[in-house]
C-alpha cells in the first residue's frame, strides 16, 4: 500500500508553522510544529547538553552550517526577526527555515505512533503573499525544489506546489481535515479573510470564487502591542525582549528580581489600543458589505488577542481552531487533493 504526505509550511516572518497529514484520513499525532524565524551562523558549543539540543535546530544549506528557530534566538540573544525584506525567498536564511521545517515534518512522521517514515508521495505547500504571488511564484518553486529534492529517497515522488498566502485560510473552509470538499465559500459564496501577524494585518476579498485584487490590503500587526508594551518595560527598567513581552501579555507579569510583578497596567491599553485599531480596520475595508458576506475569517495569532471582539461585531465571523495555524493548515489540506 502507498503511503501518502501533505505537509503545509508557513514561513511567517515571525515563526514557521507547519501541518502535516497523510492521505489515508488517519490522524496525525503530533502534526504540527512551529519555530521562531530566526536564522544565524553554526558555532561550537561548549556544554555537551546545550550542544546535543541544539543538533535538531542546525541545518546545512551549500556547505555552510546553520542555527534556527530557538537555538539561533538564544545563541545570538537576538531579539530581530529574520527576513524582513521583499527578497527574502532568494537567500541562505530562507533556505535554512524551508530545510528546518522539512525536516521537522519528517521527524514528526516517523514517530512510531505514525509509523510514516519516508512515505511514497510527498506534497508540499508554500505561500507567498498576495502582493509578490505573481512575481516570486516561479523563483520560490524551483528554489525550494533544488533544496527539497536533494532530500529524498530514490523511491519518494515528491510535488511541490506554491499558494497565495491570503487565499490559505479560506481553504479551511472549503476543504476538511482530510482534504473532501466541504461545499462552502463556492462560486455562489462572498468571504473575507482578516489574518492578523506579527508585522501586518492583511485583510482579502473572495467573492463568488475569485480572490479581489482591488480589496486587499494590510494594516499594522501585532508587533503594534510589543512597541508600545516594550517602551513601558524602558521606562520601568524591565527587560523589553521579544521573550518577556510575550510572557506578558499571556500573564500580564513580569519577573522582577526573582518576584513577579503586575504590569497589567502596561499591558491592558497597549492590548486595547491594538484592539480599536483593528476594529476600525475591519470596519473601514468591509464597512457594510460585512453584513452580506457569507463569512470573515479571522486567522493569525492576533485572532487569539481580537478574534472575540471581532466576532462580537460581525456574528458571521469565524475563528479557526487554531488561528496560528490557520494558513498551513489551509495548505495541508490543499494538499491532500494532490495525493494519488
Amino acid at each position: 500500500m502507498k503511503t501518502t504526505a501533505s505537509i503545509g509550511i508557513d514561513l511567517g516572518h515571525s515563526s514557521v508553522k507547519t501541518s502535516i497529514k497523510t492521505g489515508i484520513k488517519l490522524p496525525i499525532l503530533g502534526g504540527t510544529t512551529i519555530f521562531p524565524t530566526v536564522v544565524r551562523d553554526w558555532v561550537q558549543i561548549a556544554n555537551e547538553e546545550t550542544a546535543r539540543r541544539a543538533e535538531a535546530d542546525t541545518v546545512e544549506i551549500n556547505g555552510k552550517k546553520f542555527f534556527v528557530g530557538e537555538t539561533a534566538q538564544r545563541q545570538s540573544q537576538a531579539e530581530t526577526f529574520t527576513g524582513q525584506n521583499r527578497n527574502w525567498i532568494e537567500t541562505e536564511q530562507h533556505d535554512a527555515l524551508l530545510v528546518s521545517a522539512w525536516h521537522r515534518a519528517m521527524a514528526v512522521l516517523v514517530r512510531p505512533e505514525n509509523s510514516l517514515a519516508d512515505p511514497d508521495q510527498v506534497s508540499v505547500v508554500l505561500g507567498l503573499p498576495a502582493s509578490y504571488y505573481a512575481e516570486q511564484r516561479e523563483v520560490l518553486l524551483q528554489r525550494a525544489r533544488c533544496l527539497l529534492q536533494r532530500l529524498v529517497k530514490p523511491h519518494q515522488d515528491l510535488q511541490i506546489y506554491i499558494e497565495s498566502q491570503s487565499r490559505a485560510p479560506l481553504l479551511c473552509v472549503v476543504f476538511d481535515a482530510y482534504g473532501q470538499e466541504t461545499g462552502r465559500a463556492g462560486e455562489e459564496e462572498t468571504w473575507g479573510v482578516v489574518e492578523i501577524g506579527q508585522f501586518t494585518t492583511d485583510f482579502t476579498l473572495h467573492d463568488r470564487g475569485q480572490e479581489v485584487d482591488a480589496a486587499a490590503s494590510s494594516a499594522r500587526g501585532v508587533s503594534m502591542i510589543y512597541d508600545r508594551i516594550g517602551a513601558g518595560f524602558k521606562q520601568r527598567g524591565y527587560e523589553a525582549s521579544y521573550e518577556m513581552i510575550t510572557k506578558a501579555i499571556q500573564t500580564r507579569k513580569v519577573k522582577d528580581f526573582g518576584k513577579e510583578v503586575d504590569i497589567n497596567d502596561i499591558v491592558q491599553p497597549a492590548v486595547s489600543e491594538f484592539t480599536t485599531y483593528i476594529m476600525d480596520e475591519v470596519s473601514s475595508r468591509f464597512g457594510t458589505k460585512a453584513r452580506s458576506m457569507d463569512g470573515i475569517i479571522v486567522a493569525g495569532g492576533g485572532a487569539y488577542i481580537v478574534g472575540s471582539e471581532i466576532r462580537a461585531k460581525y456574528p458571521n465571523a469565524i475563528i479557526p481552531a487554531q488561528p496560528r495555524f490557520a494558513v498551513s493548515e489551509g495548505y495541508s489540506r490543499f494538499g491532500l487533493l494532490t495525493l494519488v
